[in-house]
């Protein structure tokens, strides 16, 4: 096997790049003792305009099908994008928490460190737009680093995507750049596609199968809560139009949610009891370390009443608003939650209060509310919302690292986007000529007849397909051209299985990435 390396290629190769840049197949022919391309070999597409004084490269790969040097004639090459040893290579170091561009810079240096890329990706990332997001960390657990990128690492900020580009570049962000396409210009051919609607799918509600059970009162009567508890969260899938003219479609899908994925509330008061007293317990540190995310951060309650054996404590969390959280977020040192207390309050008054037993004592996690809880809190009017929390350490002191009120976050909503499945105003296909750069938005300049001005249409770039224009009899190339997948029609469900959200088909590898608080 040669050496890693470029190799210039000359004849007829058709690459293909995605929108925002990531190279995804090159198909070509050769002849195999004429390239000397190996298998695995990494292999650039170059192009030049100026007689083969400059190159300039259009795609990067790695041969995943060659020709046997054993072979006379020409053979067929295949290249596949750099992506691909993302999804071979293993994450093996825990991200530390900090801000979500640092992580997945982290993951590629870390991973090109160990060798697994040989120098085949540049251990430096792109960032494109890329606010400061602060992330958890994550414990990859040696999942596939596309798994971790596309799984845990996007889905922290809504609508970013990660590419490998033909410059062999790690690109983490949201894609930006438009194409103007008019179609007055000479050689560019517009077809305007059928537009399929038979599927429609407009809200995603999301599923997981743990949290807290146990019997419920609702001011003293027993409260009916499905059995198992049911947990649900129901996502449109275009933020801010929940009436859709053509109804709705619904699909219902497993998840699995860990820490990560709630956002803590706001504005929350707390204070704390030991033995029913809070004149029993003495409070150090911050509250605000039970609401960080931070492992490193927390408060310690200290009991005054001297007793053997187990320690009953209280943490009281109050909150403007009567709306019930999704969850409440519990990490503390060999502690169980013995029952909760929820309160309805006005003026300062309990207007309804929510008591749960259960059997069984649950110990730190994300405790969720079962749908039939929340519902039922919700008809009640008041100003403000308390949730007590029964805890019983086996120790004197107790150390609380995290312990909050919570809702799902964003990754939800950012799953429920990639599968949406709408009807589109336009989908098309354009060939424009010469190789243009790929972008993720298209805009189409339409023309009647008389070239007059029809407006201009906004597509997404799905996908660049570089060609040539045509091909001679002896095999001399008639120009380069660009043909442009516009509007996809299956572009969003791709991406949602991409997102590797079905919990029925994903849930081991869910449950593997583990996201430390």
């Amino acid at each position: 096997m040669q050496p890693m390396g470029e190799i210039k290629l000359d004849g007829h190769p058709l690459p293909e790049v995605e929108g925002d840049g990531n190279c995804q197949e090159c198909t070509f022919s050769g002849l195999a003792l004429a390239l000397d391309i190996a298998p695995r070999d990494r292999v650039s597409v170059e192009w030049s305009e100026d007689s083969g004084a400059t190159w300039r490269r259009r795609y990067t790969g790695i041969a995943v099908k060659s020709g046997s040097p054993q072979n006379p004639g020409t053979s067929g090459y295949k290249l596949v994008g750099l992506m691909k040893k993302m999804e071979e290579a293993e994450a093996r170091t825990t991200l530390a928490k900090g801000d979500l561009g640092d992580q997945v810079q982290q993951l590629v240096t870390d991973t090109f460190a160990s060798g697994q890329w040989a120098n085949l990706i540049n251990p430096t990332i792109v960032r494109q737009g890329v606010p400061a997001v602060t992330s958890g960390a994550i414990i990859p657990n040696f999942q596939p680093v596309s798994v971790v990128l596309k799984e845990k690492l996007c889905p922290r900020l809504l609508k970013s995507r990660v590419a490998v580009n033909a410059d062999c570049q790690v690109l983490f962000g949201i894609p930006t750049g438009t194409l103007l396409i008019d179609e007055a210009t000479p050689g560019v051919q517009v077809e305007w596609q059928e537009i399929g609607s038979e599927e429609l799918l407009t809200d995603v509600r999301f599923q997981w199968s743990t949290g807290l059970d146990g019997s419920y009162y609702l001011g003293g009567a027993p409260l009916q809560v499905a059995s198992p508890p049911l947990f649900t969260r129901l996502v449109h899938t275009t933020a801010g139009t929940p009436a859709w003219p053509y109804g709705h479609g619904v699909r219902s899908e497993g998840v699995t949610l860990d820490r990560a994925d709630f956002a803590p509330v706001a504005s929350v008061g707390y204070a704390f009891t030991a033995d029913g007293n809070s004149d029993n317990v003495t409070v150090a540190g911050d509250p605000a370390a039970l609401s960080d995310g931070d492992i490193g951060t927390s408060m310690t309650l200290t009991s005054s009443v001297v007793a053997s054996g187990s320690h009953p404590f209280g943490v009281i969390m109050t909150y403007p608003g009567t709306t019930l959280p999704e969850a409440v977020l519990l990490q503390s040192n060999a502690v169980q939650l013995q029952n909760m207390t929820v309160l309805v309050m006005s003026g300062g008054q309990p207007v309804k209060i929510l008591n749960r037993y259960a059997p069984n004592m649950h110990s730190s996690g994300v405790l969720l509310f079962p749908d039939d809880v929340r519902a039922a809190v919700a008809g009640f009017a008041g100003d403000t919302l308390r949730i007590v929390l029964n805890l019983m350490a086996t120790d004197n002191d107790l150390a609380l690292f995290t312990c909050c009120p919570a809702t799902v976050g964003s990754r939800v909503a950012a799953v429920a986007q990639a599968m949406a499945k709408v009807p589109t105003l336009a989908a098309a296909t354009a060939t424009v000529p010469g190789w243009v750069d790929p972008q993720p938005t298209v805009q189409i300049q339409r023309r009647g007849p008389n070239h007059e001005d029809l407006g201009i249409v906004t597509l997404p770039g799905a996908l660049f397909r570089y060609q040539p224009a045509g091909v001679t009899p002896p095999g001399s190339l008639i120009g380069l051209q660009t043909v442009i997948q516009l509007g996809q029609p299956d572009t969003a469900e791709a991406l949602g299985e991409a997102a590797l959200i079905k919990g029925r088909d994903r849930t081991a590898t869910l449950k593997a990435i583990s996201v430390a608080s």
